[in-house]
C-alpha cells in the first residue's frame, strides 16, 4: 500500500521530530544519507516517520541532537551580558544610547528575552518565526504607547546577533562547530532579528497610524460638540481650522473663519493691539498658556465679549499650531457692570450720611467733654473708632468700583518719597500703643506719581503689619533704592502667610486662613494696593512664614519717562478685561 502525501513529514517536521536542524536534513536527503521523495514543482522533500526513525539508530544523529545544546545553554545563562555587549556597541558605533534613559531598563528586559527565544528556537525555525513575530509585535506596540520613535524601537535589537557570535567566540564554542553548522546557526539567528526587526516597523507604522487616526476622530468628536469654540491658529495668525461652535458664537462660518488673514482683527483698534501682544508672548515659549478678555466683532454688527485661553502646540508635531478656545461672557460683563455700578452708587449714597454721622459725634464728645462726662466721651471715642472703619471700608468699595470701571484716578506730581514715609509712620505710631516702628530711610529721593495714592499703599501695609501681629512688638520699615527703582519693604513679626495663599492675597476680596475669622475686613486693601503700583509701573509682592511674619515689599521707578502713559493705558485695558 503506497504511502499517501498527506502522511509525509516535510524538511522541517522531520527536523522537528528527530531533535536536529533543518539544514541538516536537506544535507542528508542531497547525500542519500536519508531516503525520501521529492514533491512539486520546487522538489520539497518528504519522508515517513519509518525512514526517520531508522536513522535514530545511527550513532550521527546523537551527536546532531546535541550540537547546539552548549550554545543553547551558554544563551541562557548570559542573556542579560549579552544584552549589555549589545547596548555597549550600540554606543560606540552609532553615538548614543539605544533608548531614553526612563525606558532602558524596561526594554533591556525585554532584550534579553529576545536572547532566550534564539536559545529556545534553534531547532525549530517555523516554530520560532511566529514567536519572533508576536515578539516584534509586542515591542513595537509598547515602543508606540511609550512615545518612542520607530529608529528607538527597532534600535535595541540590531547589535544583537553580533554580541551573541562574540560571546560564543570568548567562550570558545565557534570553534567546536562546522563550517555548516556555523553557517546553519547564522542562517537562524540572522533570520530571527530580521523577522524581528521588520515585524516592529511594520506593527509600528500600522499601529502608529491607528492611533493617530483615533486620536484626531475623538479631537473632532470633541470639538464638534463643545459649546465653546475652538479654533487652531499657526504661527501667523491664520486659521487653520474652527470647530462648528464657531457660528454660533460669532455668526461666522469655519469656512468663514478659515477665509480671515487675522482672526484678532475681529477686536476693536487697541484690544486688537493688545490681543496681539499677547499672541507674540505666547510664540516665544512653547507649551506656554495665556489668557485674555476682549470683545470682538459679531457677524451681526455688534460687539461681544469673549474670555480665550490660547495655548502654544506648534512644537507638538501632532498639533503644530496655537489652540485658541473661547466663550462669550457677553451677559457676565454686563452683569459685572451693573454690579460695579451698583457698589459705586451704594458708595457714595453711603458716604454722605457716615461723614455726617462723624461730625455730629465729634461735636457731641466736644461738648461731653466741656461737661465733664467722661463716661459719654469715651464712648463717643469708641463711637468714631468704628465709624473711622465704616468710612475706611467704604473708600475701599469706591475704589473697586473705580478700577473696575478704569476710572482710578491719579493725580502726579513730583514729591519726596523718603519725606513721604516718614510722615506715615508718625502718623500711625500715634495708632498703636504696643509696636513701635523701626524704620531706616536714607536720604532724599523724588519720584514721580500721586502721592496720596502711594501714600495708600504704604499706610495699607503698615496698618495690616500692625493687625496681624498682634502678638509682636516690633515693626520694621525699610527703603533701598538704586539707580533706576526704590523699593519700599514692611515686616512684621506676625501669623505670617501659608506658601499656598501668598500668591492669591493681593486678589480682590481674598482673605485667607484664621484670619478669615479672626481679622475684620473686606480682603480689598492689598488689591487696591496693588492696582496704585500697576498704574506706577511698579511690582509689589510678600514673602512670608507661618508663625513668623511677612514682609511685604512694592518697587516703584525712580524717574518718569515717555513710556508712562502708553503704560497705563494698557493697564487701564487689562482691569477693564478683568
Amino acid at each position: 500500500m503506497s504511502t499517501k502525501i498527506s502522511e509525509l513529514l516535510n524538511i522541517q517536521q522531520s527536523a522537528t521530530f528527530l531533535g536536529i536542524s533543518a539544514s541538516t536534513i536537506r544535507r542528508w536527503a542531497k547525500t542519500s544519507q536519508l531516503n525520501g521523495i521529492k514533491v512539486g514543482s520546487r522538489g520539497d522533500w518528504r519522508f515517513t516517520e519509518e525512514q526517520l526513525l531508522q536513522l535514530t539508530k545511527k550513532p550521527s544523529i546523537k551527536t546532531e541532537q546535541k550540537k547546539f545544546t552548549k550554545i543553547k545553554k551558554l544563551l541562557n545563562k548570559n542573556a542579560d551580558s549579552i544584552q549589555k555587549l549589545a547596548t555597549t556597541h550600540h554606543t560606540k558605533f552609532i553615538g548614543s544610547d539605544p533608548l531614553p534613559d526612563e525606558h532602558f531598563a524596561k526594554y533591556s528586559k525585554a532584550h534579553i528575552n529576545i536572547v532566550k527565544a534564539i536559545a529556545s528556537n534553534l531547532d525549530d525555525f517555523e516554530k520560532g518565526t511566529e514567536v519572533f513575530k508576536k515578539l516584534g509585535e509586542e515591542l513595537a506596540k509598547n515602543a508606540v504607547k511609550d512615545g518612542l520613535t520607530i529608529e528607538e524601537a527597532v534600535d535595541g535589537t540590531i547589535f544583537q546577533k553580533q554580541a551573541i557570535w562574540k560571546k560564543l567566540n570568548e567562550e570558545g564554542l565557534l570553534k567546536e562547530l562546522s563550517t555548516q553548522d556555523l553557517y546553519e546557526f547564522s542562517q537562524i539567528t540572522g533570520s530571527y532579528c530580521d523577522v524581528l526587526a521588520s515585524k516592529i516597523a511594520f506593527t509600528y507604522h500600522n499601529y502608529y497610524t491607528e492611533t493617530i487616526a483615533r486620536s484626531e476622530e475623538r479631537f473632532r468628536a470633541l470639538t464638534e460638540k463643545s459649546s465653546d469654540a475652538i479654533a487652531l491658529v499657526s504661527k501667523k495668525g491664520k486659521v487653520i481650522y474652527a470647530s462648528p461652535a464657531t457660528e454660533g458664537l460669532m455668526g461666522y462660518t469655519p469656512e468663514e473663519m478659515q477665509k480671515l488673514i487675522n482672526p484678532f482683527k475681529l477686536a476693536p483698534p487697541d484690544e486688537r493691539k493688545l490681543i496681539t501682544q499677547l499672541f507674540k508672548k505666547l510664540l516665544k515659549n512653547p507649551g506656554s498658556v495665556e489668557n485674555a478678555i476682549y470683545r470682538v466683532l459679531h457677524k451681526n454688527g455688534n460687539h461681544i465679549w469673549i474670555e480665550s485661553a490660547m495655548t502654544n502646540l506648534i512644537d507638538d508635531p501632532n498639533v503644530e499650531a496655537v489652540v485658541l478656545n473661547y466663550r462669550d461672557i457677553t451677559d457676565r460683563k454686563l452683569l459685572e457692570s451693573q454690579k460695579n455700578d451698583f457698589i459705586s452708587i451704594a458708595t457714595h449714597e453711603l458716604k454722605t450720611p457716615v461723614t455726617s454721622i462723624i461730625g455730629y459725634t465729634q461735636v457731641l464728645q466736644s461738648r461731653f467733654a466741656k461737661e465733664g462726662n467722661h463716661k459719654a466721651v469715651e464712648m463717643l471715642s469708641k463711637m468714631n473708632v468704628q465709624l473711622r472703619k465704616l468710612t475706611a471700608l467704604i473708600g475701599d468699595l469706591l475704589d473697586v468700583a473705580r478700577v473696575n470701571g478704569g476710572k482710578l484716578q491719579f493725580h502726579e506730581s513730583s514729591f519726596d518719597f523718603n519725606e513721604l514715609v516718614n510722615d506715615i509712620i508718625d502718623e500711625m505710631q500715634l495708632t498703636t500703643t504696643k509696636h513701635h516702628i523701626a524704620k531706616n530711610v536714607g536720604a532724599i529721593k523724588i519720584i514721580n506719581g500721586d502721592r496720596d495714592r502711594i501714600g495708600q499703599v504704604i499706610t495699607n501695609l503698615v496698618s495690616n503689619a500692625i493687625k496681624y501681629s498682634p502678638h509682636a512688638e516690633k515693626i520694621i520699615v525699610v527703603i533701598k533704592s538704586d539707580k533706576k527703582n526704590i523699593t519700599l519693604a514692611v515686616q512684621d513679626f506676625g501669623i505670617g502667610i501659608p506658601k499656598k495663599n501668598q500668591d492669591k492675597v493681593f486678589d480682590r476680596f481674598f482673605r485667607g486662613g484664621d484670619a478669615e475669622d479672626t481679622f475684620a475686613g473686606l480682603g480689598l486693601g492689598l488689591f487696591i494696593a496693588s492696582e496704585i503700583v500697576k498704574r506706577h509701573r511698579g511690582r509689589i509682592w510678600v514673602d512670608s512664614t507661618v508663625g513668623a511674619g511677612s514682609t511685604f515689599c512694592f518697587t516703584l521707578p525712580l524717574t518718569h519717562d515717555a513710556t508712562r502713559e502708553q503704560h497705563t493705558n494698557t493697564l487701564v485695558e487689562e482691569e477693564r478685561e478683568k
